[in-house]
């Protein structure tokens, strides 16, 4: 369920998201094979399982640069990274060139290349420990506010869970060395098993940490941004006026204007005026009491946006409200759409992107969007 997530989520934040997909991926290959073995489901290949066990090792630099990417602006691979997955490859291709692990792997006695698995994880873990301890411990950014609190606790998981990881290899590794068995890692095979649930588990239920901290910072910056701008769309002073009929009208409604204002708003907010999908002009100011081209006017000089953009905006407010009101416990998106005023849900999903940055549904599942 997780992995069927991260597919549909990959979008969000690529950069940031190929490196889970592959850890993750790696997890997940390692587990189904070892488990096979375990419950000898296995009626081939036996002699080397090994190598399954090995790749593990792959995860070591991937989780230094998927946590890079979390909070950090990284938005590329360069090639020059894949010299840091040189070593862990050739130790999983010398399990295929030797099952038995006990002569030398590249010239290499055993002891150095045990050695050398402990020295690469322990830099690895270093290298996370220096990174989360400037981009997150000590640093100033906006993380420590609330909304960014749920990728900041998620980063500092992934540095506990890499020390746990860690250790529990060097724990193993040892034990395997002075027994002279094969470096597979059996012993507390428990601990990291229950540790990738909880990982799993958590994206599961906190699917947004797929965004990683730029990204999620750029989506609630813009939404900020949007939900300010729908109260700054009106403008009381005017430039130049282009007719004398609206000379004359300009003449009429100078004092009347905020008023005339405030009146259409609150036929938007308070009556929802907009849930019907064929309301025109002419039904405002007909609900206003006014001639037409009064409306007109105001549309015309006073507003930043035309009528029509007017309505998608409030109907697209009037559906956040009644998603937090819980409505969609009940409905469906596509009936939202009909009851806010749109005539079909492909427009609604249009207008909704468009105005909050979110689709319907990431908007739904996504607890950092707050109740305006």
């Amino acid at each position: 369920m997780t992995m069927i997530l991260l597919s549909f989520s990959f979008r969000s934040n690529k950069s940031v998201n190929i490196f889970l997909f592959l850890i993750l991926s790696i997890v997940c290959l390692r587990m189904l094979l070892l488990g096979s073995y375990e419950m000898k489901l296995q009626t081939f290949g036996k002699d080397i399982p090994e190598p399954y066990h090995a790749i593990i090792l792959i995860n070591i630099p991937l989780f230094y640069f998927y946590i890079k990417s979390i909070v950090t602006d990284s938005k590329s691979f360069k090639w020059k990274h894949v010299l840091h997955f040189i070593f862990p490859l050739l130790v999983v291709l010398s399990f295929f060139k030797n099952s038995q692990f006990t002569e030398n792997f590249f010239a290499l006695p055993l002891t150095l290349k045990y050695t050398a698995i402990i020295v690469f994880s322990l830099v690895y873990l270093l290298k996370i420990f220096q990174l989360v301890r400037t981009q997150l411990w000590q640093s100033k950014h906006k993380i420590n506010e609330k909304k960014y609190k749920l990728i900041r606790n998620w980063t500092n998981f992934l540095f506990v869970l890499a020390i746990l990881l860690t250790v529990r290899n060097i724990i193993s590794f040892t034990i395997d060395f002075s027994t002279n068995s094969i470096a597979h890692g059996y012993p507390f095979s428990i601990i990291p098993a229950l540790i990738w649930l909880i990982v799993f588990g958590k994206i599961l239920i906190s699917p947004e940490i797929l965004h990683g901290l730029p990204k999620l910072e750029e989506k609630l910056k813009k939404l900020e941004n949007d939900n300010e701008a729908i109260y700054n769309f009106w403008n009381n002073s005017i430039a130049k006026v282009s007719n004398q009929n609206d000379l004359r009208l300009k003449e009429k409604l100078s004092s009347k204007t905020l008023n005339l204002i405030e009146e259409i708003e609150i036929i938007a907010n308070e009556k929802k005026l907009f849930r019907n999908q064929k309301i025109t002009i002419s039904d405002v100011a007909n609900e206003l009491g006014i001639p037409v081209s009064h409306v007109v006017y105001l549309f015309k000089y006073h507003c930043k946006i035309s009528f029509i953009e007017f309505k998608t905006i409030h109907k697209i407010e009037d559906a956040k409200q009644l998603i937090h009101a819980s409505y969609l416990k009940t409905n469906t998106l596509e009936s939202l759409a009909f009851y806010v005023g749109f005539s079909s849900y492909s427009p609604f999903f249009i207008a909704f992107k468009k105005c909050t940055g979110f689709s319907p549904n990431e908007f739904v599942i996504s607890p950092i969007i707050e109740k305006n």
